[in-house]
């Protein structure tokens, strides 16, 4: 009876938490989308410039720890846990898809790295985090040449070495990923794929040869290029 009890007060005071933690996260929300507008303003004096990004910090904080309580939540309730990822991951792909067209010229451009942050929120294992990690590299590669076309250089060979980064993150957790073989083999396809577009930035030749030689030897060293035959154009970019 007493298990009983305290595992019902638990419970409820779980219930409890989560519509606080909603209530909390959905103004945090508002102040995250209001900062944007209010960081386009040009005449925004540098102390609101701070305070307007410390509301893309504290949303990425709320949603951090809704998650958490999600966690708390599945101990006793499976089916309300699942309710409430969906709700917390419809706010990250919502946000996700509004600023994906956010350049780092921008100064709303943090808000579109926070986002990029709490995707891996929604992801359900390694294999789903290496693959976010790739789509992400792929996202700074579109980034990049996006960046090219506006004539700096100098920051879209910055855009580089992030997308050098993730797809170096990826390989490695590919490298170390046990289980599912045919997750793995279309995430690997993925990653040979990501890499061939790397020649799409072609006003930056030496930049490109770096990160190309990069991670194509991190993906030689991992044992990739032989793991499947969808890496023959991993094959071809070592060849050259």
């Amino acid at each position: 009876f007493d298990k009983s009890l305290g595992e019902n007060t638990v419970l409820l005071l779980t219930f409890d938490n989560v519509k606080q933690a909603q209530l909390e996260l959905d103004l945090a929300e508002k102040n995250f989308i209001a900062a944007q507008v209010k960081l386009t303003d040009v005449n925004l004096s540098e102390e609101e410039r701070v305070n307007a990004e410390i509301k893309f910090d504290e949303f990425g904080k709320k949603m951090r720890e809704f998650y958490q309580l999600i966690d708390d939540v599945s101990a006793t309730d499976e089916e309300y846990a699942k309710e409430l990822r969906v709700y917390a991951e419809g706010k990250i792909m919502t946000h996700k898809k509004d600023l994906s067209v956010v350049l780092p010229d921008s100064p709303v451009y943090k808000a579109r790295q926070i986002v990029d942050d709490l995707e891996f929120l929604v992801a359900e294992d390694d294999v789903e985090i290496a693959s976010i990690k790739n789509s992400q590299a792929a996202e700074k590669l579109a980034v990049a040449e996006e960046v090219v076309g506006r004539g700096d250089l100098g920051l879209a060979s910055e855009v580089l070495d992030d997308y050098k980064n993730d797809v170096a993150d990826a390989i490695t957790m590919v490298d170390s990923l046990n289980g599912d073989g045919d997750a793995k083999e279309k995430l690997v396809e993925n990653i040979a794929v990501n890499l061939e577009l790397l020649d799409a930035v072609s006003e930056l030749p030496v930049v490109v040869d770096e990160v190309d030689s990069e991670v194509v030897e991190l993906a030689k060293d991992a044992g990739i290029i032989a793991y499947t035959k969808g890496l023959l154009i991993l094959s071809a970019l070592c060849a050259v």
